[in-house]
């Protein structure tokens, strides 16, 4: 086996190959958590075996004083080696072994919950720690109308009294857009006994900038005042519901049920074929809302490599060549 690392042209070729490739391993979307959190580098690593096989497996690396950590993805999203060729265990065990090894001491990934699982086994050396969470998908298999029809009357109903409210949902698009979702945010996390807010308004002006069609922020308005707002991602097959903020004050006209379907509107129009409305953790109320739209639980897992020595191993390196080295 040999390992390299991938030019950004590279990188992108191999992904293009693959039509079940996630948008979360793609350049455009690791460069830009570079910007959002500082001190994480991409690294797209490319293993080739001598079946032909091409295995990418793009992971966001960090220095913590002697070692180094690896992740796949970070903030939990999604980050599963992309296969050309065929996968089978020992060439995750030897994809391990290359990356687990030397000042590398942890490798931690979360497997996409719309594709193959793709097993591993650890090989001597390095201990493995697995933890199962559960997103909620609403499969997208039919029209907008057909898909309509199935909501349960109380969605129904609520979307309409949010339209008859005068509610209206548009896309953020300028700096001051980010500040009124900010301010929302920072209201709802309050709401959650997070104060200050999981994250900065300087990690959601670096995530929208540059502008990308695949990241979309939309604000749900009464009249000239956002009530509610949400930051979905576009992956090849699926729209992901990412951020979402509302002023508790406007639940009772129901914008959160306006923005839900104005998205998952737009994901039938562009041929997505489901709408992850994310994880919900131990939060009850917040699973109740989301099977209200049908959407089912798919389990997922978040999968911790460690090292096990002491000392940076290097007897079981393989053979790497660096090939290119990434821009």
């Amino acid at each position: 086996m040999q390992r390299c690392l991938l030019t950004t042209p590279e990188w992108q070729e191999f992904l293009t190959a693959l039509p079940t490739a996630s948008f979360f391993q793609s350049p455009a979307w690791m460069h830009r958590l570079e910007r959002c959190l500082p001190g994480l580098i991409s690294r797209p690593y490319c293993f080739r075996f001598d079946d032909g096989t091409r295995i990418l497996w793009p992971v966001m690396h960090k220095a913590n004083r002697l070692f180094y950590r690896l992740a796949a993805l970070p903030l939990g999203l999604y980050g599963s080696p992309l296969v050309e060729g065929t996968w089978s265990r020992w060439k995750g065990q030897a994809i391990l072994n290359a990356l687990v090894s030397g000042r590398v001491r942890n490798l931690q990934y979360v497997e996409h919950p719309l594709l193959a699982r793709l097993e591993l086994d650890c090989p001597p050396g390095i201990t493995q720690e697995c933890q199962t969470s559960e997103t909620h998908v609403l499969p997208l298999d039919a029209d907008w109308e057909t898909t309509w029809a199935t909501f349960p009357a109380r969605v129904r109903n609520q979307v309409r009294r949010a339209e008859k409210e005068g509610l209206h949902v548009r896309a953020g698009t300028s700096a001051h857009d980010i500040d009124t979702f900010y301010a929302l945010y920072t209201l709802t996390a309050r709401g959650w006994g997070q104060e200050p807010p999981p994250y900065s308004r300087d990690f959601f002006t670096a995530l929208f900038d540059p502008p990308d069609a695949h990241i979309q922020l939309l604000l749900v308005e009464l009249e000239q005042t956002a009530v509610a707002a949400g930051i979905f991602v576009e992956d090849t097959a699926s729209v992901l519901y990412w951020f979402g903020a509302m002023d508790r004050e406007y639940a009772c006209i129901f914008p959160n049920y306006l923005l839900l379907t104005d998205r998952i509107r737009h994901a039938i129009a562009h041929g997505k074929r489901y709408f992850n409305m994310g994880a919900s953790d131990r939060l009850g109320n917040v699973r109740h809302f989301k099977e209200l739209w049908h959407a089912e639980p798919v389990p997922y897992r978040h999968f911790t490599y460690k090292s096990c020595g002491v000392f940076p191993r290097t007897s079981r390196r393989l053979d790497v060549t660096d090939c290119s080295i990434g821009e």
